[in-house]
C-alpha cells in the first residue's frame, strides 16, 4: 500500500471498509472492549518501560545524538511519546464515544431524505424514525421479526443486515415495507444488529444510503415514553447546586475553531463561546459532559452568548444521560426564549457517568443554522461531597505562556492546594503549582485545576506562536488570533 499517495489512497480496499457501518459498530464494541484493560496497560507500560531504559538510553542518546549535532534528550522524546500516546488515546475516545461522533469522524453520507422506522410483531415502534441521525438506544425482544419501512426516496433498496445482503425491494411514493426475520439477527443479547438500506440507480451506483442499529434484550420491550417537556425551576441563575466543572470534562461534535472551542462553556467567562460551522442541520450540535466523579445529576443551566449577536442562540434542547458513553436515554426536552439570560432545564435525579445536550432548536441573524453557548452547569450532587463549590480564585503569575519559562500558578487558599495540569486537554503533572511549557505544547490550551478543601477552582493560558496583547476587557481576554480580536469586547 503507498500510504503517501492521494491518488492511490483514494481506490484502497480499506476505504470501503470503514464506509460499512457493520463494521464501525463492530470495531466500537471492541474497542470498548479493550479500552479499560489493554490500552491503558500500553499507556502504563511506557512509564515502567522509561524507568527500565532510562539509563541506557542516555548513554545511547549521549554517542549518537551528539554526532548528529542534535540536543534532545531520552527524558523529553520519552514524555513527547506519552503525551502523544495520551493525547491520540484521548481523541480516539472521542471518536468511538458514540454512533453520532463514529458517523461524523468517517462522514458515512446518511441521507437526510431516506427515512427508516422499525416496529416488532406486535405493531410497537422501536425507537423513532431516523433520517439522519440514528440513536443508540433501540432495542427489542430476542427472537422477534422485526418490520422494516422505507420512504421518502423511491427505486430500488437493498437491504443489508449485519453486512449481509438480504433482498432488494422497491419503493414506491408511498414508502415500502419489509420484514426481516428474526433468524436473520444476531442471537447474542446486547449486541448491536446494524440495519442497511441503500438506494441503487440503474447503473448500480448508490444514489442514498441510511441504516439503524437495534439491540437484541431478554422479554418483552415496552416502547419507551416521549419525555415530557421539562419544568422550569424557579430560579434559573441559582448556582448554589452546580456539580464543580473540574469534574466535568466536555467534548461535542462540531465546533468552529479552537477560539471556539467546547471547554469555553465551562471557563466562568462570559465572553468566550463554543459556536459550531455554519450547517444545515443540528446533527453535530451537541454537548457530552463526562463526569469524573459519581455524582447525581438533575438539571442544567445554560447561557446564552452575551454579545451583541444571536446566531447560534439555542432556543430548544434534548438531555440524554448515559452509563457508558454509548447506550443513551432522554430524560427531559427543554424549550426557551430568545433572551439573553439563564436558561434550565430539570429532571429527575440521575446518578450516570455521561450528560448529552443536543441543541433542537436555535437563531440567527443570517439565516444559517448554528450553535452556541456562553456557559453550561450541570446541577446535582457529588456523592460524599455535597459541600464542594467552585469558589476557588486561581490565577497564573505570568502575563502569558512562554516556552521554557515556569507558568506559575496562585490561589487565594491559605490551607494546602493540590494541582492538576493539563495541555490540550491532556493531563500532565499532577504535581506542584507551576508547570514548563515546552514546543510541543504551542498552540494549545494549558490548564491548571486546584483543590484546597470543599473549593475547587480553574485557570487557563493558551500557548501562543503569535505575540500575545491583551486589552482591558471584561473577562482579561489575551488577542491571539485576527478571530478574537474581531469577536472581543473593548
Amino acid at each position: 500500500t503507498n500510504y503517501f499517495n492521494a491518488g492511490a489512497q483514494a481506490n484502497q480496499w480499506y476505504k470501503y471498509l470503514v464506509k460499512d457501518p457493520y463494521f464501525l459498530m463492530k470495531a466500537q464494541e471492541r474497542y470498548w472492549e479493550i479500552r479499560g484493560v489493554e490500552v491503558q496497560n500500553m499507556l502504563n507500560n511506557v512509564e515502567l518501560h522509561m524507568d527500565y531504559l532510562k539509563e541506557s538510553g542516555q548513554a545511547d542518546y549521549k554517542v549518537w545524538l551528539a554526532k548528529a549535532g542534535r540536543s534532545n534528550s531520552f527524558d523529553n522524546d520519552a514524555n513527547n511519546l506519552k503525551t502523544w500516546l495520551n493525547t491520540h488515546v484521548t481523541w480516539m475516545d472521542g471518536q468511538m464515544a458514540t454512533e453520532d461522533t463514529l458517523d461524523s469522524a468517517l462522514r458515512l453520507g446518511k441521507s437526510n431524505s431516506l427515512r427508516l422506522s422499525l416496529k416488532d410483531t406486535d405493531g410497537n415502534a422501536v425507537g423513532a424514525d431516523v433520517s439522519v441521525n440514528a440513536p443508540a438506544d433501540r432495542v427489542a425482544s430476542a427472537g422477534t421479526d422485526l418490520l422494516l419501512t422505507i420512504s421518502g426516496k423511491t427505486g430500488n433498496a437493498n437491504i443489508f443486515v449485519n453486512g449481509k445482503k438480504l433482498d432488494t425491494v422497491e419503493v414506491k411514493e408511498e414508502g415500502a415495507a419489509y420484514t426481516i426475520l428474526a433468524e436473520n439477527l444476531t442471537e447474542e443479547l446486547d449486541k448491536k444488529n446494524v440495519i442497511e438500506v441503500k438506494m441503487m440507480d440503474q447503473a448500480g451506483s448508490v444514489t442514498a444510503a441510511n441504516y439503524v442499529t437495534v439491540k437484541m434484550t431478554e422479554g418483552t420491550v415496552e416502547p419507551a415514553p416521549e419525555p415530557e417537556p421539562a419544568p422550569e425551576p424557579e430560579n434559573p441563575e441559582d448556582d448554589s447546586r452546580d456539580i464543580p466543572v473540574s469534574m466535568i470534562i466536555p467534548t461535542t461534535g462540531d465546533q468552529r475553531d479552537d477560539v471556539h472551542r467546547v471547554e469555553n462553556v465551562l471557563d466562568g467567562v462570559h465572553s468566550t463561546i463554543w459556536h459550531t460551522v455554519r450547517s444545515t442541520s443540528r446533527e453535530k450540535h451537541w454537548i457530552q459532559f463526562e463526569l469524573t466523579e459519581d455524582c447525581v445529576v438533575d438539571g442544567l443551566r445554560y447561557l446564552p452568548r452575551q454579545d451583541t449577536s444571536n446566531n447560534g442562540v439555542i432556543t430548544g434542547c434534548q438531555i440524554e444521560v448515559s452509563d457508558d458513553g454509548l447506550n443513551w436515554k432522554t430524560v427531559a426536552i427543554g424549550s426557551w426564549g430568545t433572551d439573553k439570560g439563564w436558561k434550565a432545564v430539570v429532571f429527575e435525579g440521575q446518578k450516570v457517568k455521561y450528560v448529552r445536550f443536543t441543541s433542537t432548536d436555535s437563531i440567527a441573524d443570517n439565516g444559517n443554522i448554528y450553535g452556541s453557548a456562553s456557559e453550561m452547569r450541570l446541577t446535582g450532587t457529588v456523592d460524599g461531597q455535597e459541600g464542594v463549590t467552585d469558589t476557588l480564585e486561581v490565577n497564573f503569575s505570568n502575563a502569558y505562556a512562554e516556552v521554557g519559562k515556569p507558568l506559575v500558578a496562585e490561589t487565594s487558599a491559605e490551607g494546602e492546594v493540590s494541582y492538576q495540569w493539563k495541555v490540550g486537554g491532556v493531563v500532565i503533572s499532577n504535581e506542584g503549582n507551576s508547570y514548563t511549557p515546552t514546543e510541543s505544547d504551542l498552540e494549545k490550551w494549558i490548564e491548571v485545576r486546584a483543590i484546597a478543601g470543599t473549593e475547587r477552582g480553574i485557570a487557563k493560558m493558551y500557548c501562543s506562536k503569535l505575540p500575545v496583547v491583551y486589552i482591558d476587557t471584561e473577562g482579561g481576554q489575551a488577542i491571539t488570533s485576527k478571530e478574537v480580536y474581531i469577536d472581543a469586547t473593548i
